[in-house]
């Protein structure tokens, strides 16, 4: 709670109010968050599903062009008796906020940055009481068929009494729309998340590799994704295979956003 109230404080007094442009309006690339902010007074549900038969739902809604709220679940952190094959995801009931500058604000060619924060306000698994807090400052930019992201995560977790503490780690991701198939986006990403072993009163972070596609299938309001990830420590044989839908609802194109 504190990561999350001290990053919307940063981000009320840094960022000036500025009108909203047409960016793209996914939050995230497979794992690590993008700049990207729903349209304004827009709203952009994901819902992800894997080969395992679990996954994520998460809407998020713009707040006057310059912020947006999220809330949603996902099984992205695991925990584990000693995590040694035997790891299994936790559904934790997570909310955001997200606050921004949009492409070329600050002035022509600047990327579009981003402050967020994440905190859990539910949690079902076998460890007990569980909490997951993190801070991202993210700046991304197109650049022609390419789309870059980059940024910094600071995550904490506790387990009942055994804490992580904030640690800082990099995100990354790579969008590429060849220019003979302007629907299909290549997408690769990077990101951290906790992993908790109970058995060893331990709470450390993992890497959370993806690669995948996007297909815009109907026009720039709906959109699916086929995408791999692997975790560190994990072989090929534990790769999780997912599909993603994403859905952006604007108020202003309720026909779906023009380029």
């Amino acid at each position: 709670m504190r990561l999350f109230l001290a990053a919307a404080a940063i981000a009320s007094i840094a960022l000036p109010r500025l009108a909203a442009a047409d960016d793209p309006t996914e939050s995230r690339v497979l794992t690590a968050p993008t700049a990207w902010l729903p349209p304004t007074g827009g709203v952009v549900v994901t819902t992800t599903l894997d080969h395992r038969f679990d996954g994520s739902a998460v809407i998020g809604y713009n707040l006057g062009g310059l912020a947006a709220i999220e809330l949603g679940a996902d099984t992205d952190v695991r925990s584990c008796e000693t995590c040694n094959g035997d790891a299994e995801p936790l559904y934790l009931g997570r909310a955001g906020f997200r606050m921004g500058l949009r492409q070329d604000r600050l002035f022509r060619g600047s990327p579009a940055w981003l402050l967020g924060a994440r905190i859990t306000f539910a949690n079902q698994g076998r460890v007990g009481d569980v909490k997951v807090s993190e801070v991202y400052l993210v700046a991304s930019r197109e650049l022609g068929p390419v789309k870059l992201h980059a940024g910094l995560q600071a995550v904490d977790a506790a387990m009942g009494d055994v804490e992580l503490g904030p640690t800082v780690r990099p995100i990354a991701g790579l969008e590429w729309t060849p220019g003979q198939y302007p629907n299909t986006t290549v997408l690769a990403d990077l990101a951290y998340v906790p992993l908790l072993e109970h058995g060893m009163r331990a709470v450390e972070l993992e890497y959370l590799a993806g690669v995948g596609v996007r297909y815009n299938a109907l026009r720039d309001w709906g959109a699916i994704e086929l995408a791999v990830r692997i975790r560190e420590g994990e072989g090929l044989a534990d790769t999780t295979v997912m599909v993603r839908l994403n859905a952006v609802l604007d108020p202003a194109q309720p026909f779906g956003r023009k380029n």
